[in-house]
C-alpha cells in the first residue's frame, strides 16, 4: 500500500522499485504501526469489534477509511507543494 503511494510519485516506473522507495515505505509503515499501537488508537479501535484481534481491526479501519487514497493524495499534495509536479522524477 505504501509502496504504491510512493511509486505514483514517479513517471519512470523502473526507478520506483529502487531500494530508496522500499526503505521509505518501510519507515512510513513503521510510523503508522506506532500510531495504531498507541493507547488512544487501541482504545478507539477496541470499540469496533472486541472479538477480533487488534491487527485485524486496524486493517478493517484502514480499508473502511480508504487509507490508500489518503496516502496517494498526500503524496501528490506533498510533491506539488515542493514544486516538483512537472518534473520527471522527485530527484532533482
Amino acid at each position: 500500500m505504501l509502496v504504491y503511494a510512493l511509486v505514483n510519485l514517479y513517471y519512470d516506473r523502473e526507478r520506483a522499485i529502487a531500494n530508496e522507495i522500499r526503505m521509505s515505505a518501510a519507515k512510513i509503515a513503521w510510523s503508522l504501526r506506532t500510531i495504531f499501537n498507541s493507547p488512544e488508537a487501541t482504545a478507539s479501535l477496541r470499540g469496533i469489534n472486541q472479538q477480533e484481534a487488534h491487527s485485524r481491526r486496524v486493517l478493517e479501519y484502514c480499508v473502511d477509511g480508504c487509507l490508500q487514497s489518503v496516502l496517494d493524495e498526500y503524496a501528490h499534495i506533498l510533491r506539488e507543494s515542493l514544486g516538483l509536479l512537472n518534473k520527471d522524477s522527485i530527484y532533482v
